[in-house]
């Protein structure tokens, strides 16, 4: 058979065993396998290989042991096609359009050589995943079928993905298929894309781009990239066109669409392109982009320089800050994970801008300037942008424009027209002015030129307000007036007043008052009252003095009523003073007093009378205020010093005058009082004498410990109250009675403490002082003393007691 054989033989006599060994025929005697062991004469040995010649051996066991083996019998297995599929099936070598494959052969050729191997292949649809379970229902093709164990398949898609198997032939039949493998091919860059066109109608400084979608040769699109070369501006009316800047109308690249990935690509872009378009250009016979010249283009053929204006995944891009009224070209370029594809032609991709206002004027400057006309003239726009300026219009503004900023400045129009040079009228003297120009054309106009600042010659200021009276007393005039409409260029320094007497009969002699900055008040003073004052202003400037403003009229008032004189008082009991005084002397100048205002303060003490003055602004206050020449205050604090002034008053119009002369008064002792206050402590003193231990008494703060040696219960209690009359009056002395005078309560002091003494003497007894405070403390201290006495004799009680314990049990 192609994988077995039968093997029978002999058995020996009294056999227990019979083991079969088998090699292989080219191996006989080398490597020998037990393949049987049992009591029958044959058996079939099996997990043979086809084709394949064996030899075989055969022992008997018993229960001594092994006989000799037998003479070697040989076979062969029958053929049959190969065993196996080929192994090892892999792509060696891969790229966009082809693929390297290779195999090994099968484990075993079936005894029959292999005279071919079948390759098939089949492609895997476009978006079905890759599965094994949807492997059979792909279409595989033959793509080989040759004797040899590589073979290289070309005239593939790039980025595609196949399922590969093959199998192998012999001259038997043809082993399995095996398994499929995935394998694709390589990705490759884009295909070129086409040129870009545009989304929207042309504009004076942009354009619109957009394109299409290449094929991305099995790898997703990436990024665009997009270049631009400028071709130039078109033919139009300019007298002269300069080279355009291809870096100054593209601007900054952030802005223009251009990021950090188009960085990377500048550089080899530019490069390559520039000689592409060169070779291109020279290969047609010229030496420009088309080698003849554009009739639309001013300065004809020249080379081309492409910019990097757009790298991003987008396909739009607006490319911004181009030259108006000129022509661009333009070419793509499609990127992915292999690489970049080639440029478009950027021939079928040209696009123009439209026309766009002319450019700022140039060279604004001023030709002449007089106290009220400035003259300027300029210099035509460096490009009209495909639009000439048929007309221009002059703006001015006030101040400096260089100072404040153009923004913050409001302009007017001073001039329109097609001259190129003006003259600017009716101005103010001494102001600063800013010019600027703009050019006027049929695409607009245009910005403004840079400004321009002329001054006007200064001059003397306008006439200021009349002035205002406030403030009108008997001697000043308080004046307010307001500034010239104008300083005409010059700044104010000051102002003049001018005053003089009004009347038919007053001489006509001014006088004048000059102030250091331009405030405008002034109080004028020294003025005679009741007089009628004529004033006048004048403002004064570098330039000059301005004339005088219109005359305004005031008449001054009456003075205040004089002080009263002859301030008196009489005391009237010691809560009470009644003051007199009398008019001041009569006089035109001043108004009659209507009332009287007297005013009155309290000194701390008698001592401070001396040093107390007139002009306390924390002393005094109204106690009186009626038309009458004398008043009696009460309410007032006995043994206290009270001062008084007063000043008459002439009403709401002219108010209090000046205060008179101030007095001094001082108010008595009450005695009644005294001897209250004296009968309220002696009977609280008598109060607490009662209480009484041991012989020791405490009255209020001073203990009295008190040794009797002779005398009856009676006699000293007798002596006590005595005793205690005594403490009374030391604290009456002392500062229970506020009012009394510091030399009154000393002398107190001295009387009640020789009292004392004489009480103690007539006592017969010892007096000890201690503040109450340290007996206390003392007395407490003493008893935390007695505890801890306690306290410690316990504790070494019970430890004695708790040794001897423990000298019993040991």
């Amino acid at each position: 058979w192609a994988g077995e054989a039968g093997v029978s033989f002999c058995p020996c006599t009294f056999p227990t065993g019979v083991p079969i060994a088998a090699s292989w025929a080219g191996e006989a005697g080398k490597v020998w396998q037990p393949v049987y062991q049992g009591v029958s004469n044959e058996c079939t040995v099996t997990q043979l290989r086809p084709g394949s010649a064996y030899r075989m051996r055969v022992r008997a066991l018993n229960a001594v042991g092994a006989g000799e083996y037998s003479g070697a019998a040989d076979g062969n297995t029958q053929a049959t096609a190969p065993t196996g599929p080929p192994e090892g099936l892999s792509v060696s070598a891969r790229g966009s359009t082809a693929l390297h494959v290779e195999w090994r052969p099968p484990m075993h050729d079936g005894g029959r050589p292999i005279k071919a191997y079948n390759l098939q292949m089949a492609s895997l649809p476009e978006g079905m995943p890759p599965n094994e379970e949807y492997v059979h229902m792909l279409e595989f093709k033959s793509v080989y079928s040759g004797s040899q164990l590589a073979t290289c398949i070309e005239g593939l898609n790039p980025g595609l993905s196949f399922y590969m198997r093959v199998n192998a032939e012999n001259c038997n039949g043809i082993s399995e298929w095996s398994q499929a493998m995935l394998t694709c091919t390589r990705c490759a860059p884009p295909e070129t894309p086409k040129p870009p066109g545009l989304v929207d109608v042309p504009r004076a400084r942009m354009l619109a781009l957009t394109w299409s979608t290449p094929h991305g040769n099995g790898s997703v699109i990436s990024s665009y990239h997009v270049m631009m070369a400028s071709l130039g501006p078109l033919l139009s009316t300019a007298k002269s066109q300069s080279k355009v800047n291809i870096m100054e109308l593209l601007g900054d690249p952030e802005e223009s669409g251009r990021g950090a990935s188009a960085e990377r690509f500048e550089d080899q872009a530019c490069s390559t392109l520039s000689e592409d378009i060169h070779d291109s250009a020279k290969s047609d016979g010229g030496d420009s982009y088309g080698g003849e010249e554009d009739p639309y283009i001013v300065g004809g053929p020249r080379e081309l320089t492409f910019t990097t204006v757009y790298s991003g995944s987008d396909k739009f891009v607006e490319v911004q800050n181009l030259a108006p009224h000129s022509q661009y070209a333009f070419c793509l370029q499609a990127c992915n994970a292999e690489g970049c594809s080639e440029w478009s032609d950027w021939s079928a991709a040209k696009f123009s801008t439209t026309s766009a206002a002319p450019s700022a004027p140039q060279s604004l400057a001023v030709i002449g300037a007089s106290q009220n006309h400035v003259s300027l003239q300029w210099e035509p726009p460096e490009f009209d942008n495909g639009a000439h300026a048929s007309s221009y219009t002059m703006e001015m503004a006030s101040g400096n424009a260089t100072a404040k900023g153009a923004k913050g400045m409001k302009w007017e129009t001073v001039f329109t027209g097609p001259e190129q040079m003006c003259t600017v009228s009716d101005l103010d003297s001494g102001v600063r002015l800013s010019f600027r120009v703009r050019a006027n054309s049929l695409a607009g106009t245009s910005p403004p030129s840079s400004t321009c600042t002329a001054e006007t010659v200064a001059g003397c200021p306008s006439q200021p307000g009349a002035p205002t009276c406030s403030g009108v007393t008997n001697a000043s005039v308080k004046l307010r007036w307001t500034p010239p409409a104008a300083d005409n260029g010059a700044a104010i320094t000051g102002y003049i007043v001018h005053y003089t007497l009004e009347g038919d009969d007053a001489p006509a002699k001014w006088s004048s008052l000059a102030t250091n900055d331009p405030v405008c008040t002034l109080k004028v003073g020294r003025l005679q009252s009741l007089t009628k004052y004529k004033f006048c202003v004048q403002a004064v400037s570098t330039s000059g003095n301005s004339p005088l403003s219109n005359a305004t009229t005031a008449t001054t008032l009456l003075a205040a009523p004089r002080a009263p004189c002859n301030l008196r008082a009489i005391k009237d009991s010691p809560e009470s003073i009644e003051v007199f005084w009398e008019e001041s002397p009569s006089d035109e100048s001043c108004t009659p007093a209507t009332s009287y205002i007297l005013e009155m303060s309290r000194l701390a003490s008698h001592s401070n009378a001396a040093s107390a003055t007139d002009t306390d602004a924390n002393a005094f206050r109204t106690v009186f205020s009626q038309d009458a020449l004398s008043y009696k205050v009460t309410g007032l604090k006995p043994d206290s010093t009270y001062r008084f002034r007063v000043r008459a008053n002439g009403g709401q119009k002219y108010g209090p005058g000046p205060a008179s002369a101030v007095i001094y008064v001082s108010t008595e002792l009450a005695p009644d009082e005294t001897d209250l206050m004296a009968g309220r402590l002696r009977e609280r003193a008598h109060k607490k004498s009662k209480r009484k231990k041991a012989g020791e008494m405490e009255v209020d703060e001073i203990e009295e410990s008190t040794l009797v040696t002779q005398g009856s219960r009676g006699a000293l209690s007798s002596q006590w109250d005595t005793f205690c009359n005594a403490k009374d009056e030391l604290l009456l002395a002392v500062g229970c009675v506020e009012w009394m005078s510091e030399e009154r309560r000393a002398k107190a002091v001295a009387e009640v403490v020789a009292e004392r003494q004489r009480a103690a003497v007539a006592l017969g007894t010892k007096t000890t002082l201690r503040p109450p405070k340290m007996k206390r403390w003392y007395d407490k201290a003493l008893k935390q003393a007695k505890h801890i006495a306690y306290l410690v004799t316990i504790m070494v009680v019970i430890f004695l007691v708790l040794f001897f314990l423990r000298s019993l049990v040991v």
